[in-house]
């Protein structure tokens, strides 16, 4: 049951990881959008930084079962 759960985490990890690009794309897309819309890219840049937590913290997590 392990290694099914731990394939589920990174499937999860990759999932994140295009969330947090897709975010990226967006604020590069319109970078006029800091001064235009700043609570937008605010909660863009605020949501790349928790999806990266979230991924640093699960693979660290992986690390340690290992």
């Amino acid at each position: 049951m392990m290694p099914d759960m731990r394939e589920k985490i990174k499937e999860y990890i990759q999932e994140l990881k295009e969330e947090s690009d897709r975010c990226l794309a967006l604020l590069e897309q319109d970078m006029t959008m800091e001064m235009t819309n700043n609570g937008c890219y605010n909660a863009l840049l605020s949501r790349m930084q928790t999806l990266e937590e979230v991924i640093s913290d699960l693979e660290n997590r992986l690390e340690e079962v290992i």
